[in-house]
C-alpha cells in the first residue's frame, strides 16, 4: 500500500499494479475492485458468524456443566436402602468409605490402599457429600476432609439417629421421635416431621399407624399414599416404590410412590427359615434379610430363600453400586458380590 498526498493508495490483489484513487477497475488486468470488496465483506461477515457460533457453543457447554453440577448435588435417598440399618459404607467414583462399627476406613476401588481414618465405639452413619465423608461416633457427628486430612466435630446428638438421606446442603436423620435436618452450612439441627422416615427424591416417606404417607421436604405438604396392614414397618424406597415389611405375617409388600395397588413382593412361605426380620436390604435384584441370627438371601424371580454363605449374624449392611458391604459384630466386615463371593475383608480385623 502506498500513500499519495496523505491518502492511502492500493495495489491490485491480482496483478499487483497500482490502483488510482477512486478507481474501480485495475488498469493492468481489468479486475473489478467492488467484487473484491464484497468478497472481503462476506469473509468478514463469515468471521463474525463463526465467532458468534463459538460463543454459543461455549455458552451451551456452560449450561450443560451447570446442569451436571446440579445433578451431582441432587438429593440422595436412603444411603443403604434401609433406614433401620443406619449406614455403614459410602461409595465415590474412586473410593469406598466404610465402618466396621469401631473405625472409619477408606480404600480405593481395587482394595489396595486401606487406610484407617478414625476409631471409636459406635461409629456408624457413613455418607459422602460435598467432597467430604460424614459419620457419627459416640453420639457426635464428624466430618472428614480428604484434601486437608482434617477431622472436624460438627454436632452432638441427644439420641441415636440413623441417616435417612442427604443432599449437598442437608443431612436427614431419623429416630423414633421423627426425622431431623442437619444443615451443613451453618451446623443447625431441627425437627422436620414427628415420625421416622426415609428421604427419596425430595420427599420423606413414613408410616403413621397404618397409613403410608409422604411429606414434601420443602413445603411439608402431607399426602396419604395407601393403607397398610397392622404392624407394618417402612424398609426402603427404590425405583419409584415404597417397600414395607409386615412384622405380623413375615411378608414384604410394596406400593408406588404416587399411590396405587399394594403388591406382594415376598410371602411368609419364602421366609419359612426366618423367625423374625431385623433388617432388610436389596442388592442386584435380590432381598437380603437379617433374622434368627443369620442372613438370608431371597430371590423374587424363583421364590427361593437360602442362607447367605460366609456370613452369620449381620449387624449392618450397605448396598453400594458395585458391592454389598456386610458387618458381623465381633467377626468380620467385608465386601462381597450378590453370591457371597468375598472381594475384600477389612484388614484390621485380620491383622490387628
Amino acid at each position: 500500500m502506498k500513500f499519495i498526498n496523505g491518502r492511502n493508495n492500493m495495489n491490485c490483489p491480482k496483478c499487483g499494479k497500482e490502483l488510482l484513487i477512486g478507481s474501480e477497475v485495475c488498469p493492468g488486468c481489468d479486475l473489478t475492485q467492488k467484487k473484491e470488496v464484497k468478497k472481503r465483506r462476506k469473509l468478514t461477515r463469515f468471521g463474525k458468524l463463526f465467532i458468534i457460533s463459538l460463543c454459543a457453543v461455549a455458552a451451551a457447554i456452560c449450561v450443560i456443566s451447570a446442569a451436571n453440577a446440579v445433578k451431582r448435588s441432587a438429593v440422595r435417598g436412603s444411603v443403604n436402602g434401609n433406614f433401620a440399618n443406619g449406614s455403614c459404607a459410602a461409595e465415590t467414583s474412586s473410593n469406598y468409605y466404610y465402618s466396621d462399627g469401631e473405625a472409619l476406613y477408606c480404600n480405593n476401588k481395587r482394595f489396595s490402599a486401606e487406610e484407617r481414618i478414625d476409631k471409636g465405639s459406635k461409629l456408624y452413619n457413613v455418607i459422602y457429600t460435598n467432597d467430604c465423608a460424614f459419620y457419627t461416633k459416640d453420639g457426635t457427628l464428624y466430618q472428614f476432609n480428604p484434601k486437608t486430612r482434617k477431622i472436624k466435630s460438627l454436632y452432638i446428638f441427644d439420641s441415636e439417629y440413623t441417616v435417612a438421606g442427604y443432599s449437598n446442603k442437608e443431612i436427614y436423620f431419623s429416630s423414633d421421635s421423627g426425622v431431623y435436618k442437619y444443615f451443613i452450612s451453618d451446623g443447625s439441627f431441627e425437627k422436620f416431621i414427628s415420625t421416622p422416615g426415609i428421604l427419596y427424591k425430595n420427599k420423606i416417606y413414613t408410616v403413621e399407624g397404618t397409613a403410608l404417607c409422604s411429606y414434601n421436604r420443602k413445603t411439608l405438604a402431607r399426602k396419604e399414599i395407601a393403607q397398610l396392614p397392622q404392624h407394618t414397618i417402612l424398609s426402603f424406597v427404590q425405583k419409584g416404590r415404597v417397600f414395607c415389611c409386615s412384622k405380623s405375617d413375615m411378608s414384604l409388600i410394596s406400593v408406588p410412590i404416587s399411590g396405587g395397588e399394594i403388591r406382594s413382593e415376598m410371602t411368609a412361605n419364602g421366609l419359612k427359615n426366618v423367625s423374625d426380620i431385623t433388617r432388610l436390604n436389596t442388592f442386584s435384584g435380590s432381598f437380603f434379610i437379617s433374622g434368627e441370627k443369620k442372613l438370608m438371601k431371597y430371590v423374587p424371580s424363583s421364590g427361593e430363600c437360602t442362607p447367605f454363605e460366609n456370613c452369620g449374624y449381620v449387624q449392618s449392611t450397605a448396598s453400594l453400586k458395585s458391592a454389598l458391604y456386610l458387618v458381623s459384630p465381633g467377626e468380620n466386615a467385608f465386601f462381597c458380590d450378590e453370591n457371597g463371593n468375598i472381594k475384600f475383608t477389612v484388614g484390621k480385623k485380620q491383622g490387628e
